[in-house]
Parts: structure tokens; sequence; C-alpha cells
């Protein structure tokens, strides 16, 4: 391996997604590496906290309605409990609610979503970040 090619692994962004569906899962992570980000899966908020104290990713995509542990409260845990306060998170949820806002969210997406507008949305708060 040569330094060019460290150089562009190192500028791979790295998502972790949050999502009690495995078929959910596959989907978004087959998408995302398609247009080369890194992507690992956590099928539980457990899960992904266990991850999440390993490494920080570049954005969190997590659902809402899980059992366990939903997706609010695996958001609190994180910012409050871990103190990891600088990634963005995008939720992808069937619950309806497009207009929710709050400090801790980057954007929301309802499922069933369309790929296209869904990688709009993950490209957009990358940018941003």
């Amino acid at each position: 391996m040569n330094l060019h090619n460290i150089q562009e692994k190192n500028d791979v962004k790295y998502i972790l997604v949050c999502d009690d569906i495995q078929e959910i899962l596959e989907l978004i992570q087959t998408v995302l590496e398609s247009e080369g980000y890194e992507v690992e899966t956590a099928n539980s908020a457990l899960a992904a906290i266990s991850k999440l104290k390993i490494r920080q990713p570049d954005l969190l995509i997590t659902n809402l309605i899980m059992p366990e542990m939903n997706g609010y409260d695996l958001i609190y845990y994180v910012r409050q409990n871990l103190k990891l306060n600088t990634f963005p998170v995008l939720i992808v949820s069937a619950t309806n609610e497009q207009s929710f806002r709050h400090k801790d969210i980057a954007d929301f997406i309802p499922k069933p979503f369309y790929v296209n507008e869904f990688l709009e949305k993950v490209n957009s708060i990358l940018e941003l970040n």
C-alpha cells in the first residue's frame, strides 16, 4: 500500500447505522458502501453504544422505535453519558415526525424512503460537518 492509498483510506467517512430490522441495515449498508462510505451496523441501541465506545463515527444513523432502548434514549445516552457531541445524527424512522427538530438531530427521513433522497441527506450532512 502506498502513501496515496493510505491518504484515500483516511478520507473515507465512517457511518454507524442502528436499526432493529436486519433488511433495513443491509439496504442502508449496501447503498452507503456503494457511495464509498465505510459502514458499520448495529441491530440495537445497546450494540450501537458498544461500538461508539470504541470508535466515534462521522455520522450516526438510527431508527427511533426499537426494543429495549429506543433511538431517543440512544441519542441522549451518547450525548450525556458518553459525552460524544461532535458527530451528527440522522433519524430514519417509520414514525411520522417530520416536524421533529432537536439540537442533537441533523435531519429526519421517514421510512420507506427513496434511496436518492436518503443519499442527498447523508451527503449534505457530511459536507456540513
